[in-house]
């Protein structure tokens, strides 16, 4: 597996992170495995790099931080979908989207046997979704539900769209999309063919998390694209049309305190829901015929 660009390296950086943790609530399976002494997933020359990257001031608290908010969004959206009736037992179907899924486990950590129809859409490249696997076989992990690796480039125009409904995404179904540390590195026509994607493929009352870097964390880093703002994000979101309501956000080291640690100026969490239901089609068709 080569970890050759930015992106993959963020997602390995978050991977080992965890993996060496001593807290057990962001502490996942796969990446003790594949950071393990007697692993060859990982090459030494980039386990050095991740040792160094690991030792930074505060890139530990920043990926613990992150995700344990992200935790906390999708524990609540799970509970918000369970069924009465019945099966009041079970969660009513629904689907989770890890874009650019890395070697993240947050549905091993947050799922049980109760949410069996919960399906999670694992999305990245298929160097790295071979890497999950391989780890996950060494590992000998249960996945706590249905999960569909899907291989594609979220980046890329209809890419998205046309792997998750070849997998099996259902449009009426409601959904959270999870984007962890991967939107501030897509440039804006990354951003227009994500979001183009997802108006297409989210049904009313779907969320999106993200994590979304201040671009000047980047400044000075001759590895790193020039970051897209939160600005650049919500441009995308709403680009093609009003669908994306109710987004906020909140400052990461405004959370940090929250889970006992500090963080400088570094981003935010930013969520919303989608609702297409809401748009104004005067205001569509009006657009449209002056174009």
């Amino acid at each position: 597996m080569k970890f050759d660009d930015p992106l993959k390296m963020r997602a390995l950086e978050a991977a080992f992170i965890r993996a060496k943790s001593g807290d057990a609530a962001v502490r996942d399976s796969l990446s003790e495995t594949v950071f393990a002494a007697d692993s060859d997933l990982v090459s030494a020359e980039t386990r050095r790099r991740l040792e160094l990257h690991a030792a930074a001031p505060s890139a530990a608290d920043l990926v613990l931080v992150r995700t344990k908010a992200i935790d906390e969004v999708v524990s609540a959206w799970l509970s918000e979908t369970t069924t009465v009736g019945a099966d009041r037992d079970f969660k009513r179907y629904a689907q989770i989207v890890l874009i650019g899924c890395g070697l993240d486990m947050r549905h091993y950590r947050l799922l049980s046997e109760k949410d069996k129809n919960v399906v999670v859409f694992e999305v990245d490249h298929r160097d790295v979704l071979d890497a999950r696997l391989d780890g996950l076989i060494a590992r000998g992990c249960e996945p706590p539900c249905l999960i569909e690796p899907v291989s594609c480039d979220a980046g890329q125009q209809n890419d998205l769209l046309d792997a998750l409904l070849w997998r099996g995404y259902r449009i009426d179904l409601p959904t959270i999309f999870i984007a962890e540390s991967i939107l501030s590195y897509f440039n804006k026509a990354q951003l227009d063919a994500l979001f183009s994607s997802l108006a297409r493929l989210a049904a009313d009352g779907s969320r999106i998390i993200a994590d979304i870097l201040d671009p000047a964390t980047a400044a000075g880093d001759q590895h790193l694209p020039v970051l897209a703002a939160l600005g650049d994000v919500v441009a995308s979101m709403n680009g093609e049309a009003l669908v994306w309501h109710h987004i906020e956000s909140v400052s990461l080291d405004g959370l940090a305190s929250k889970f006992g640690k500090s963080l400088p100026a570094v981003g935010a969490l930013m969520t919303a829901e989608f609702d297409y239901s809401a748009i104004d089609v005067s205001d569509v068709s009006s657009t449209s015929s002056s174009e």
